[in-house]
């Protein structure tokens, strides 16, 4: 065998050693490259898993917390809205004018409202505050009937000289306090477009 065909197959014999190698590392190269896709699809499908479980946990509070706040209002609409119906008839019928007596079978009706409530079902949040300002709505129509009732019997009292403006000052107040408070209840009511959280008092 000459010499040039000894160099020609030892050539020829690299030749194939560089392609196999060269193959041999592309094969890894590919092996490597699926490897981590793997690895990248894993760890996409276990983040989006992770966060359509968050997804479902934070659903399940918020319907929670909804019907939470559901509960609440109901049930501070339950123990002060035949309280507040009865006084809110008050503050109309002294807008178009009433007698003592009238007055004072309208403040009565109240009254019996007002001892039905459960003091204990308010809580000790707005529903509880809202409760104090009609109690105060409250005790200022008692404090005119009493006045009224008084001047009547009272030889030398003129209704309207003496007492009516005091009582119209406080029927005012007392205008006022119902409002604030019927808004204080309605922002409890978590389907109302004024809803706030109990316990955000901002704007109450």
């Amino acid at each position: 065998m000459s010499i040039t065909a000894v160099v020609v197959i030892l050539l020829a014999v690299a030749l194939s050693t560089v392609l196999v190698l060269n193959h041999r590392a592309d094969v890894a190269a590919a092996e490597r490259q699926q490897a981590i896709e793997r690895q990248e699809q894993k760890a996409a499908a276990a983040q989006a898993a992770a966060e359509a479980e968050a997804e479902r946990v934070a659903a399940e509070e918020a319907a929670a917390e909804l019907e939470e706040a559901r509960d609440v209002y109901e049930s501070c609409r339950s123990q002060l809205g035949p309280f507040l119906n009865a006084l809110t008839t008050v503050d109309a019928r002294l807008d178009v004018g009433l007698s003592q007596s009238d007055l004072s079978s309208l403040v009565g009706r109240a009254s019996v409202a007002y001892n039905r409530i459960d003091i204990d079902e308010l809580g000790t949040g707005r529903c509880l505050r809202a409760g104090g300002g009609l109690e105060t709505a409250f005790n200022q129509y008692v404090s005119t009937v009493s006045t009224w009732n008084d001047c009547i019997y009272e030889l030398y009292c003129d209704v309207d000289d003496d007492v009516l403006p005091g009582m119209q000052l406080k029927w005012l107040k007392a205008s006022n306090q119902l409002d604030r408070s019927e808004d204080m209840v309605e922002s409890l009511d978590p389907d109302g477009s004024d809803y706030r959280a109990d316990g955000d008092d901002s704007q109450v």
